[in-house]
């Protein structure tokens, strides 16, 4: 299984303004956005859809948050991006997946945003 199994691209953001999620085009959440920039919400956004943006220099990860720069020299970045969807993947009402198999299309999913960011 992967984790377009799960989630369905493309990802969508608020088309109103900024808001704390984002969602794949079925409504399942994928992120919670942890900034309060909305040019880099869109910008991300973007990016994780294949959209012509201009990708981040830097993107890190401590396993479940996200955090991108645009400063070569940054050492230290605020994440502004959690990965969510664990309910909707182990729910009973959902997909009701073991925790293995759960954990391993989280990772996946923040492989693929990780390298969409920095513009693999």
């Amino acid at each position: 299984m992967k984790f377009t199994d799960a989630w369905t691209l493309p990802f969508k953001g608020d088309p109103n303004g900024i808001t704390i999620y984002i969602w794949d085009s079925k409504g399942h959440m994928c992120f919670t956005y942890l900034d309060d920039d909305e040019q880099k919400y869109r910008r991300i956004i973007g990016l994780l859809n294949g959209e012509d943006e201009k990708p981040f220099v830097g993107v890190g990860s401590d396993g479940s948050h996200i955090a991108v720069t645009d400063d070569r020299t940054e050492t230290e970045t605020k994440p502004c991006l959690l990965v969510r969807g664990w309910g909707y993947l182990t729910g009973i009402g959902a997909l009701n997946l073991d925790h293995e198999t759960a954990g391993n299309l989280q990772h996946e999913l923040m492989e693929y945003c990780m390298n969409k960011l920095i513009g693999k």
